[in-house]
C-alpha cells in the first residue's frame, strides 16, 4: 500500500505538471472581438490573431461603416446591434439582428420592425429592449426574449410621437417603464406613461408629472473621442498621432507605438484589462465635423505586435475585448491563424513616396460602365479594353461628373493572368481581388486596405498595397487559399 508520503508525493507531481499549461495560457494575449468589414460577421480571436472563429458572416452584412448597438447580453449568450453606414453629412442605420455565439440568429422576424432606433440590454436578463421607426409618422417600443426568440411586448405609437425621457429597469418585478410625448399633427400633446411586463401585458396613461426618476438614453455609441489618453491605471499616457508617444508613468519610459499605414488625425486607446495590449482606433477628421470610420489597430505595451484589421465605428461594439461572460467552449472551434487576412509584413515609406496620389497623368485605366451592368477596365489612353468584370453593378451613377470618361482606377495584373487587383479612390472602396473565369474576371476577395498603388510581385508570390505611410505586402498563397475556400 502507497504510504502517506507517496501520495502527497503524486499530488505534487500533478500539480506542478499543470502548472506550465496553466501559466502558458495565462501568458497568452486576451481575447478580442471585432466586426469585419471585410468579411462580414464578427471576428472572435487573441489579439496576435491566434484561435480566431468567424461568426455570423450570413447575419451581419460586409462592407458596412460598422454596426453600433449593446453587443453582448448580460449572459454572454447573445449579441445584438444594428448596422450603420457614415455618409459625409448623415448616418444611416442599415440593418438589425440578434444571434447566438454560433452566429445564427435567434429573432428571425426582426428584419420586418422597421428601422431601428434604439437598443438596450436588460441588467440581469437576456431580454431587449428595442425603439423602431423615428416618431415621423410613428414609433414602435418592443421587448424581445433572446432565450426563447420570441417577442414578449410591443407598443405602436401615434403620428408624431417623440422619445426623450429615458426609460427604467424593474428586472425584480419582471418590467420595464418609460415616457413619451405624443405632439403629432393629428394628436393631442400629452406624455405618456407606458409599462411593458415580462410577460407581455402594456399599460399606458396619460402623466403630468415629468420629473419621474429615469435615465436619459445614453449618448449614441458613434460618438467617438480623441487625443491623449491614460490607462485605466494611470501606468500608461499616450501624445502625439504619428506617431503615438507611450509613456511608462512608472519608469519614464517612452517608446513609439507603430504608425497606422492611414492617415490619423482623430485617436483613441482602449486597453486590455492587464494593460499589456492595446487596441487603437485611427481616423480623419470628415467633412460635416467629427472623424470618420476608424482604422483598428492592435498592439501591445511595448509597440511590438503590430496587427490593422480594418476598419469601423468609433465605439463598442464594432471592437473591444471580449467580455469575460462569453463562454469560449459555446463558441465554434478557432483557427491557428486568423481569419482576417492580415498582411505579411508592413513595410514604412519615405517622406516623398507618402506624397503619392492618384492623379490623373499617373493613371493608366478607367473604370467604365456601358450600363449599370456591364463594367469594364479600359486604357487611359486607347479606350480598348483590357479586363472584362462580372457579377458587379456599375459603382458610380450615370449621372455623375466623370461618367463619360470612367473611374480612375489603379489595377495589377498577376503574372500568371489568373488574378487582378484593384482599387479606385471613390466611395471610401477597398482592394478587390478578382479570378478569371471563362472570358471575365469576378470579384472573389475585399481586402481591408488601400491601394494607391498596386503591385505584384515579378515571382508572382506577393502583391503590395501602397498606403498613406506604408505598404502592405500580402501573400499570394494566403489569398489563393482563402479564395479556394470561399469557392
Amino acid at each position: 500500500m502507497p504510504s502517506k508520503f507517496t501520495h502527497v508525493l503524486l499530488l505534487t507531481i500533478v500539480f506542478l505538471i499543470g502548472l506550465p499549461t496553466l501559466h502558458a495560457d495565462e501568458d497568452k494575449p486576451p481575447y478580442l472581438y471585432y466586426y469585419s468589414h471585410m468579411l462580414g460577421g464578427i471576428i472572435i480571436e487573441r489579439a496576435d490573431g491566434t484561435d480566431s472563429r468567424h461568426i455570423g458572416a450570413d447575419v451581419i452584412p460586409a462592407g458596412m461603416s460598422g454596426i453600433g448597438g449593446p453587443g453582448w447580453s448580460p449572459s454572454g449568450k447573445y449579441f445584438a446591434g444594428r448596422g450603420v453606414n457614415i455618409g459625409t453629412y448623415r448616418l444611416n442605420i442599415l440593418e438589425h439582428f440578434v444571434m447566438d455565439t454560433s452566429g445564427q440568429p435567434v429573432i428571425n422576424e426582426i428584419e420586418t420592425f422597421g428601422q431601428p432606433n434604439y437598443m438596450e440590454w436588460s441588467p440581469e436578463r437576456d431580454i431587449l429592449f428595442m425603439i423602431t421607426g423615428t416618431g415621423v409618422p410613428s414609433m414602435t417600443f418592443w421587448l424581445l426574449d433572446a432565450e426563447s426568440g420570441k417577442i414578449m411586448a410591443t407598443l405602436g405609437t401615434g403620428i408624431g410621437s417623440d422619445y426623450r425621457h429615458g426609460h427604467e429597469w424593474d428586472v425584480e418585478n419582471e418590467r420595464i417603464t418609460f415616457l413619451y410625448r405624443n405632439e403629432g399633427r393629428y394628436a393631442t400633446d400629452m406624455i405618456f406613461k407606458v409599462t411593458m411586463n415580462f410577460d407581455g401585458s402594456v399599460t399606458k396613461e396619460v402623466v403630468h408629472d415629468q420629473t419621474l426618476p429615469m435615465h436619459e438614453i445614453p449618448p449614441t455609441d458613434w460618438d467617438q473621442q480623441y487625443g491623449t489618453a491614460t490607462s485605466p491605471s494611470g501606468t500608461y499616457t499616450t501624445s502625439g498621432m504619428n506617431p503615438a508617444l507611450l509613456t511608462n508613468t512608472l519608469t519614464n519610459e517612452t517608446i513609439k507605438l507603430p504608425l497606422h499605414t492611414q492617415q490619423t488625425s482623430c485617436r483613441e486607446y482602449r486597453w486590455s484589462s492587464d494593460e499589456s495590449y492595446i487596441i487603437t482606433l485611427s481616423g480623419t477628421i470628415r467633412a460635416g465635423g467629427g472623424c470618420g470610420s476608424a482604422l483598428i489597430g492592435i498592439t501591445d505595451e511595448q509597440g511590438v505586435l503590430w496587427r490593422e484589421v480594418g476598419s469601423c465605428m468609433w465605439r463598442p461594439i464594432c471592437v473591444d475585448w471580449l467580455p469575460e461572460q462569453v463562454d469560449l467552449s459555446a463558441l465554434p472551434a478557432g483557427n491557428p491563424t486568423s481569419i482576417h487576412i492580415d498582411p505579411v509584413e508592413i513595410v514604412y515609406v519615405d517622406e516623398e513616396e507618402r506624397r503619392l496620389t492618384i492623379a490623373d497623368d499617373e493613371v493608366n485605366f478607367y473604370l467604365y460602365c456601358k450600363d449599370e451592368q456591364t463594367v469594364n477596365i479600359v486604357d487611359a489612353d486607347t479606350r480598348q479594353l483590357e479586363f472584362a468584370l462580372t457579377e458587379i453593378e456599375c459603382p458610380y451613377r450615370q449621372v455623375d461628373s466623370f461618367a463619360s470618361e470612367g473611374l480612375p482606377i489603379m489595377v495589377a495584373e498577376h503574372p500568371d493572368g489568373d488574378l487582378l487587383a484593384t482599387y479606385y479612390d471613390y466611395s471610401e472602396q477597398y482592394v478587390t481581388i478578382w479570378k478569371y473565369r471563362g472570358n471575365a474576371y469576378y470579384p472573389v476577395l475585399r481586402l481591408d486596405t488601400y491601394g494607391y498603388q498596386l503591385e505584384f510581385s515579378d515571382d508572382g508570390q506577393y502583391l503590395r498595397a501602397q498606403n498613406i505611410w506604408g505598404k502592405k505586402v500580402y501573400s499570394v498563397s494566403g489569398l489563393r487559399e482563402r479564395i479556394g475556400k470561399s469557392g
